[in-house]
């Protein structure tokens, strides 16, 4: 599974939320997208760049397979206390007792928001009020839960409340996309920043061209890799080959390669805090027309 067979969201400006009786209103969760795949007794966890979560989240896998159907479910890994940073350390865990113990401190659970397929059927292409419906059949388990339309009223508060991370409006009559689609919006209330690319930092991947951008904010460097899809990466690695580099630094096993000047811009959205100024940085758009 790659990247692209995911249906992603165009971004709108908070406030600006449709008022056409032709959509619906989910809380956008921090956490991480994966696109699941239950066929018999085997169940598949794959997030958006082809990353293999499996192994990284059993509690999820176990209950996938009390399910009696095959089905593949699109949907949001989230900590069941809401704090992202516990389901990010969980990504890098090889130890089976340590993923266990995260496991006991703070499991995870898999918010289901969309079906591709259910029963052997692909249903991408009926409606988004069909799907919906489709989903609602297949019931919950302890961490497996439906992501449901709320009135928009509840879901603003809970945002700026900082309870969620945002609002996704989605019409009723949507297709499953394989792509950025217009049919599903996000808002979130932090509007983004267009910060300057000042370089990047090197990957030990095969697959993957670099780990991170390397930025400025106000002054400071930051780095930011979330949000950054495999398209994304061999986009702005082509726009880097060729450009000078003005000087190279080892850090944490890494080379950090910085450009003689920026080479386009990132618009990042992240959250605050007073001792955080800058919180989960996440990539939402490359720039590289300016």
């Amino acid at each position: 599974m790659a990247e692209h067979i995911v249906m992603l969201c165009e971004r709108g400006t908070w406030g600006s939320f449709p008022n056409d009786g032709k959509h619906i209103f989910e809380p956008k969760l921090d956490g991480i997208r994966i696109l699941a795949n239950k066929q018999g007794n085997t169940v598949k966890l794959v997030g958006r760049s082809g990353e293999d979560y499996t192994g990284k989240f059993p509690e999820v896998v176990g209950d996938l397979k009390k399910y009696p159907m095959d089905f593949i479910p699109d949907g949001e890994m989230c900590a069941a206390n809401g704090d992202f940073r516990s389901i990010a350390g969980r990504v890098h865990l090889k130890d089976a007792f340590k993923i266990d113990l995260n496991i006991k401190l703070n499991p995870a659970v898999y918010h289901i928001f969309d079906l591709l397929s259910v029963h052997g059927q692909l249903v991408v292409k009926q409606p988004l009020h069909e799907r919906k419906r489709e989903l609602e059949g297949i019931g919950e388990m302890e961490h497996v839960k439906i992501v449901r339309a709320q009135p928009l009223e509840e879901l603003i508060r809970l945002t700026e409340e900082q309870k969620i991370e945002g609002v996704v409006a989605k019409k009723l009559d949507s297709l499953y996309e394989l792509r950025r689609s217009p049919s599903w919006i996000k808002f979130r209330p932090d509007g983004g920043s267009d910060l300057p690319i000042l370089g990047y930092e090197e990957s030990d991947k095969a697959d993957r061209p670099f780990r991170s951008l390397i930025l400025v904010w106000k002054g400071r460097e930051l780095q930011a890799s979330s949000g950054l899809t495999a398209e994304d990466l061999q986009y702005a690695f082509g726009k880097f080959s060729g450009v000078k580099i003005a000087r190279t630094v080892r850090a944490a096993g890494r080379n950090k390669h910085y450009f003689t000047e920026p080479v386009g811009q990132a618009e990042i959205v992240f959250t605050s805090t007073p001792r955080i100024p800058v919180r989960f940085p996440r990539v939402v758009r490359l720039k590289f027309d300016r």
